[in-house]
């Protein structure tokens, strides 16, 4: 599914915490990983001249410290290719996940305080909306550093709008079934912004029928057509529906049913309106504390 890995790093704690992950994934079929560091010339673009020296043995440095890394990849049973590039970090992260034709990004992000939250732009964030691929980020904080677990995919939240973008997701959680999933938690939210901006007459009857009980008992319909296929590939799963902000809701059942990990699209329903209120992905992304495996939208998918 997943056999051959892109892992960025920039040596720091958080990115460590992401090869924590390589065990599950080696049970996804993980066969090979790039760790790549990628050299950003910009800030020393004025000073080039003067720093030459400097940059050698800043990229030597960097060599040394991906080498020191190769023994934690090995040990999970991966081959390693170690490279360092110079770039801008998120384009070259993205080129290289194209031109090697990955299957994952595998990334360390931090936890994020309510304050630093609204400070957008972070590296992984900007990856996850342009790369080509899935990516799968580690969470990590300092004073809640993330413990070696080979069962990082045993009980996953699985939140769904039934976009394509989540169908195509459910389609991944199907196949951690055989990885190591012993439970399932399916979510679907009822957005109240959509429902308290919805015409006069959504609510109400055409021939007798109310239209939105029509829409819950199908949204219950599809639920439970999902909840029966994974409970045949013998995965404990329930089914929950609750209505509130959904990135809200999401990560209170992550909260609430100790999941090991959030499996999601990176596009919902209304994508373009998720981009000016925040989406729903990044919001759930910012905050998670346990790692989230983003499925990205088909490309000849419409925004």
């Amino acid at each position: 599914m997943f056999a051959k890995l892109l892992v960025p790093t920039d040596f720091a704690a958080w990115s460590d915490a992401a090869l924590e992950l390589l065990d599950p994934l080696r049970d996804l079929g993980a066969e090979e990983a790039i760790l790549l560091h990628v050299l950003d010339p910009g800030p020393l673009f004025p000073w080039s001249e003067m720093l030459c020296g400097a940059a050698t043995r800043v990229e030597e440095r960097a060599r040394q410290a991906l080498e020191e890394r190769r023994p934690r990849i090995e040990g999970a049973g991966l081959r390693v290719d170690a490279r360092v590039v110079q770039g801008p970090p998120v384009e070259t992260i993205i080129r290289c996940a194209s031109e090697e034709q990955a299957h994952l990004i595998l990334m360390g992000s931090r936890r994020r305080s309510f304050l630093k939250q609204a400070v957008l732009g972070s590296v992984s964030e900007n990856v996850i909306r342009h790369a080509p691929v899935p990516v799968l980020l580690s969470k990590w904080s300092a004073d809640e550093p993330p413990a070696a677990d080979r069962s990082a995919f045993a009980h996953v939240l699985f939140p769904t709008d039934f976009s394509p973008c989540a169908e195509k997701a459910f389609q991944c959680l199907t196949a951690l079934a055989g990885a190591g999933m012993r439970e399932a938690t399916i979510i679907h939210v009822q957005d109240i912004r959509l429902l308290a901006s919805a015409p006069d007459d959504h609510e109400g009857s055409e021939e007798g029928l109310n239209i939105r009980y029509l829409e819950q008992v199908v949204d219950m319909d599809r639920l439970v057509a999902a909840e029966r296929e994974l409970e045949s590939l013998g995965v404990t799963t329930r089914v929950m529906v609750r209505e509130g902000l959904p990135f809200r809701e999401i990560l209170r059942a992550a909260a609430e049913e100790q999941v090991t990990a959030i499996l999601l699209g990176s596009h919902g329903k209304s994508s373009v309106a998720e981009i000016l209120l925040g989406s729903v992905s990044a919001e759930v992304i910012r905050q998670a504390r346990v790692p989230v495996l983003v499925i990205r939208r088909d490309p000849e998918e419409p925004e």
